[in-house]
């Protein structure tokens, strides 16, 4: 299965792939957050993703991706679900990188905790 990744944030959203069935994400992009839905109902289309996740954090902003994600969910039959995001934002910012990478590690985590789900 090949699921989304989302590192929303008030100007800059990340993207990034993840499949299931290795375990395995990469960054994708990062774009302008006023063009957040429309770019990820696309890029759903092309890569034929079966699950979304977006990172959210307990901080204020949480609220707003909450928001989003609700906003998202009445586009898209597509699941749509949150994951804590607070130390993959660290870890991004911690190695200086981008939204996307922080989507990435986002979908890590996420891909971890349903591998260890499984066994």
């Amino acid at each position: 299965m090949t699921v989304l990744g989302v590192d929303w944030g008030e100007k800059h959203t990340g993207l990034a792939l993840g499949w299931t069935d290795i375990g395995l994400s990469q960054p994708l992009t990062t774009i302008s957050t006023n063009q957040a839905i429309a770019k990820i109902l696309s890029v759903c289309k092309t890569e034929s993703i079966s699950r979304i996740i977006i990172g959210i954090s307990e901080a204020e902003s949480g609220r707003k991706t909450r928001s989003f994600a609700e906003k998202l969910r009445g586009k898209t039959k597509i699941t749509v679900d949150l994951a804590d995001e607070t130390l993959s934002s660290a870890q991004a910012r911690s190695l200086r990188q981008s939204h996307a990478a922080a989507a990435a590690i986002i979908l890590e985590l996420w891909l971890d905790e349903h591998r260890q789900n499984r066994v």
